[in-house]
């Protein structure tokens, strides 16, 4: 037994026991620990503009199985269409090149190293035997103890049912030993498959290889290419001044590179520009964020940022803070608050009717003119409609909410006959019932129709937001 082999069982052993409450399947680079497809066959021939590939042996090739034809200047993924002969295998799709007995077909353009593992250059390629991990609806995993680098090893799988690879990306990456990092991959399947794993960017050594019928649970650093996007702030602009006491935060352009819905979102108020020390930190179910009275003194310059976060924990980058300056003195309409529907509730019919907190005003006197308001679909940050009242509630007329479960978000502003707008309130999330019913109202506050508008809402179109 050579010392690689040697050191190999240690791992395997070693390996074997720190996830023992899984099952596992290694690729430690020996021929004895080893996941790759093959092992490697010499080609004879291979022709330009032929499906057919004339190679020393086709024993342990299969049909349907992809392989690496590679030789010092090129490697292509090929698929076996079918063995015809023990020395010629017909390909899929035709070959784009000629090929020579300096080529070879195989699992694996990796190198083995002597002291262990595998050495992986820039555009190096492995495939692994179809594995099996077992047939119950675990999320898999794939844990590759590699150098910590730039560099991206770029896992893809694939099923019997399919020729098309599916890229996996890690999700958590934790310190391992000197250089070194183990990076978890989820692997979202229940039927057996192959592996294969690309290198991008930058040159890794690769230690192992190892697949589990479920995820470690571990943790570890994010991946920033699944985390969210940074966002950006809506309100108070960069630069903005006179701004009151209560101002309501607000920032746009949620987007997730994988798709995964907004969670929270953290905004942070602070008199450094390096925020040294916070006056205002929350973490908010909206996009959106009031801030109360007493946390902002009046002339004063404050830096706010935001922060985004998805259903699965990652969370962005901060966005570009934005400057403003408080006003000299303080006398303004207090920010309103929607006190129905509840945020959050769901089953509201075509026709519900909403209500704000009472009309007041903070350093001054003022009469209530009317309210402001403005619904969107959640998933958009364009207005669907708006719509004006006498009153601090308002019905939604017919024929403007969809059914089906959909989500909408609202928001409110009073305005005064002397001292103008309010700040706009919080967002309050809502979700229609799936059908709407031959009774078409929600009772959420006490109104009737004809308390509604000043002037009627407009049909549907589409306004952007501050």
């Amino acid at each position: 037994m050579d010392l690689t082999e040697s050191t190999a069982q240690h791992t395997a052993a070693a390996l074997e026991r720190q996830y023992r409450m899984h099952r596992i399947a290694c690729e430690l680079f020996t021929a004895e620990h080893s996941l790759q497809n093959h092992p490697g066959a010499d080609i004879l021939t291979g022709t330009r503009g032929s499906d057919t590939l004339d190679i020393a042996n086709t024993h342990g090739v299969q049909a349907g199985a992809d392989y690496l034809l590679s030789d010092t200047g090129k490697t292509s993924l090929v698929h076996i269409a079918a063995i015809e002969t023990p020395t010629r295998v017909r390909l899929a799709a035709k070959l784009t090149r000629n090929w020579d007995a300096s080529a070879r077909l195989s699992g694996s353009t990796l190198s083995a190293r002597a002291q262990g593992g595998a050495h992986a250059a820039i555009g190096a390629q492995w495939i692994s035997r179809s594995i099996e991990l077992g047939a119950d609806s675990a999320v898999r995993a794939v844990i590759i103890r590699r150098s910590q680098n730039t560099g991206e090893a770029r896992l893809y799988t694939r099923n019997a049912n399919t020729r098309n690879w599916t890229e996996r990306p890690w999700t958590q990456r934790r310190t391992a030993a000197a250089g070194l990092a183990d990076y978890e991959y989820p692997i979202a399947t229940n039927a057996d498959g192959p592996l294969r794993l690309i290198i991008e960017g930058e040159a890794m050594d690769i230690r192992h290889i190892i697949a589990l019928n479920s995820g470690t649970g571990l943790g570890g650093d994010s991946n920033p290419r699944l985390r969210p996007q940074a966002p950006r702030i809506s309100h108070p602009a960069d630069g903005a001044n006179n701004i009151m006491e209560t101002p309501t935060l607000s920032a746009s352009d949620y987007q997730s590179p994988t798709g995964k819905p907004f969670a929270t979102a953290q905004f942070q108020i602070s008199d450094s520009e390096h925020f040294a020390q916070t006056q205002h930190d929350t973490e908010k179910t909206a996009l959106s964020d009031p801030v109360p009275a007493g946390t902002l003194a009046a002339g004063t310059t404050y830096y706010l940022r935001c922060r985004v976060k998805d259903t699965s924990g990652a969370v962005s980058d901060w966005s570009a803070a934005s400057r403003f300056t408080t006003a000299a003195h303080y006398r303004y309409i207090n920010t309103p608050r929607i006190t129905a529907p509840a945020n959050g509730q769901s089953a509201i019919a075509e026709q519900p009717t909403f209500q704000t907190s009472a009309f007041a005003v903070t350093g001054g006197q003022d009469t209530h003119a009317y309210s402001e308001w403005q619904i969107r679909l959640a998933r958009s940050n364009n207005i669907l409609f708006g719509a004006s009242s006498i009153h601090t509630h308002y019905t939604i007329p017919a024929k403007h909410l969809n059914d089906g479960q959909t989500q909408y978000t609202v928001r409110v502003r009073h305005i005064g006959n002397t001292l103008g707008a309010s700040e706009w309130s919080g967002e309050t999330h809502f979700k229609t019932r799936q059908h709407f019913g031959p009774s078409q109202t929600t009772t959420i506050a006490t109104a009737t129709r004809s308390d509604n508008d000043i002037r009627p809402p407009p049909p549907m179109r589409t306004r952007r937001t501050r």
